[in-house]
């Protein structure tokens, strides 16, 4: 009888431990998440319309290329950037806190419209050497992805709807825009040159 009882009392604690071991992976994956992430001011975030198919081989490749992993010489002169996050814009709808606090965009021209007043409009060096996306006479979008010329920024990692032409715009919040810091246009320049 006694047997019985202990062995009750062990399945009766299964869903406690299991809770338990639920809460300290949740805890764990928000302390490591928190400490592989950078505070804003170090860190740059690219939102697409694109189905990312590898997303941490293209941010990998990315921080490699820009020099942010420290493999080679960087490209961000007035920044100290640490990080580059690569995410989906259906991760945020356009109107919440995360998409509004993005750096660089990458949106279909079929979306443009219905979501251009969260862009910038581009720097003179950037809409004088590429091709651009115009609202009422002013550059809001660099084209970097065209189905036409066949030409797509990492096409390899981000999957683009066939026939659409794609845009990179700036954030109309992003930190990385201003005279301070103008990350988010090294990044772009860069961006726009391996989709040509």
């Amino acid at each position: 009888m006694r047997k019985y009882s202990k062995l009750r009392f062990v399945l009766n604690m299964i869903p406690a431990m299991l809770g338990w071991a639920a809460l300290m992976l949740a805890v764990w994956g928000l302390i490591f998440m928190r400490l592989d992430d950078a505070p804003s001011a170090n860190k740059l975030v690219i939102y697409t319309d694109c189905t990312l198919t590898d997303s941490r081989r293209a941010i990998i490749a990315l921080e490699d290329a820009c020099g942010v992993s420290g493999s080679s010489p960087g490209i961000f002169d007035d920044a100290d950037i640490r990080k580059i996050k690569l995410r989906p814009t259906s991760y945020s709808i356009m109107g919440e806190s995360p998409a509004l606090d993005g750096d660089i965009f990458i949106i279909s021209e079929s979306r443009l419209d219905e979501v251009k007043e969260y862009f910038s409009p581009l720097p003179d060096e950037i809409a004088s050497s590429f091709e651009v996306y115009s609202i009422e006479g002013v550059a809001i979008g660099a084209l970097i992805g065209d189905p036409n010329a066949g030409r797509y920024f990492y096409e390899d990692t981000l999957h683009y709807e066939k026939g659409e032409r794609y845009y990179l715009c700036f954030g109309i919040n992003s930190r990385h825009t201003g005279a301070d810091d103008s990350a988010a246009y090294a990044l772009a320049e860069y961006m726009l040159s391996q989709a040509n």
